[in-house]
């Protein structure tokens, strides 16, 4: 407990040391950089364009698993695990760990094994599920 307690009161303090009211920008200095700068993307171009690189595909974007998510939910459920995994914000997790305080956080993830579950047997896929942004992903 006494570390954690330093670790907080080391980073409060550093915070509160760089305080952004100390710095000051010289807008000159920065005016005369931009104008003495030299646009190296054109010069390359005109001078070699037969040496630059084609641009390569770029490879398709893998889908994720159901069957990896429906894993997550069994094993890692309860702290939200399989809602980052399908997409969801990126707190989602750190409601369902308040809501394990109470009963309700279980009931969510119940739900949420039940209705993967159900998609799984039908064949359906979660692709409803992914990216979707609500606490309930079922409703």
């Amino acid at each position: 407990m006494k570390k954690i307690l330093t670790v907080l009161v080391a980073v409060f303090a550093i915070s509160f040391a760089a305080n952004a009211a100390d710095y000051s920008l010289n807008e000159s200095a920065i005016d005369a950089v931009i104008e003495n700068a030299v646009e190296v993307g054109t010069a390359v171009d005109a001078e070699f364009p037969a040496a630059l690189p084609a641009t390569p595909a770029l490879p398709a974007v893998k889908q994720k698993s159901d069957g990896a998510a429906f894993v997550l939910t069994i094993f890692l459920g309860w702290c939200g695990v399989h809602r980052m995994y399908m997409g969801s914000t990126t707190l989602m997790w750190l409601w369902y760990l308040l809501l394990n305080f109470v009963i309700v956080g279980e009931v969510i993830v119940t739900v949420d094994f039940v209705v993967e579950l159900i998609a799984l047997i039908d064949g359906r896929g979660f692709s409803k599920y992914y990216n979707n942004p609500k606490l309930l992903m079922w409703a």
